[in-house]
């Protein structure tokens, strides 16, 4: 795979994916989490499977379905590479990695949060993933989402959207745009929870960009050092 080149991939999607299902990729650029704006689609949903094979067998364990020693055999897909699937699990698996980039959230959480959400309404099985997008478990999800973005400011954990390395790149900008948008919308006595953040903790932003437009809420943020 490491030698695949771009046609190659796209090739590949083609053949086994369909043109029809990789309408609305271009979109998905803008919406999808930062850390995967640079991936051809392809391996995006590589990088889905990944997370989802090792989120199902942490479920499996964590929910008391599987006796731990077993746990870790059970990924939910068989234990193939990805190009090696059935061609209906790597159709379920683009479409579900297509909802979570819609949706603009992390792999990982995304399919965490379907799965223990399936297993605390004891469903008889974890969602396979062709009911990923499933309506009820989307409803809940969503939900869940919106109540997390409020308690903290949400961001990458990718070193490469952090103030050291910043380059000019779009998917950089975009990303600090996204964390600015969440403290400017902030509640008054929140936002320099979240400048603190932003700045000193998780080193998005400098000091600078707070000075003009909230100094008093970059002052209080600053006592916390």
């Amino acid at each position: 795979m490491l030698s695949w080149t771009a046609q190659d991939k796209d090739q590949w999607v083609v053949e086994n994916v369909g043109l029809s299902r990789t309408q609305g990729e271009l979109e998905l650029y803008q919406s999808k989490w930062f850390d995967y704006r640079h991936l051809h689609p392809m391996d995006a949903t590589m990088l889905f499977t990944k997370s989802y094979k090792r989120e199902y067998s942490r479920v499996m364990s964590t929910h008391g379905r599987e006796d731990y020693r077993k746990a870790l055999f059970r990924t939910g897909l068989k234990r193939v590479p990805f190009i090696n699937l059935s061609k209906a699990n790597i159709t379920s698996l683009w479409k579900a990695r297509q909802k979570a980039d819609e949706l603009g959230v992390e792999y990982s959480f995304f399919i965490m949060s379907m799965l223990s959400i399936a297993a605390k309404r004891e469903w008889g099985e974890l969602p396979r993933p062709q009911h990923l997008w499933q309506d009820d478990l989307l409803e809940i999800f969503i939900d869940r989402n919106e109540k997390r973005k409020g308690t903290r400011l949400n961001g990458s954990e990718l070193d490469y959207f952090k103030k050291n390395n910043y380059v000019g790149d779009e998917v950089q900008d975009a990303h600090r745009a996204y964390v600015m948008a969440q403290i400017s919308n902030a509640r008054p006595d929140k936002r320099h929870l979240l400048i603190f953040s932003a700045v000193y903790s998780l080193g998005y932003l400098e000091q600078q960009t707070f000075l003009n437009q909230f100094p008093d809420d970059l002052r209080k943020a600053s006592k916390f050092l």
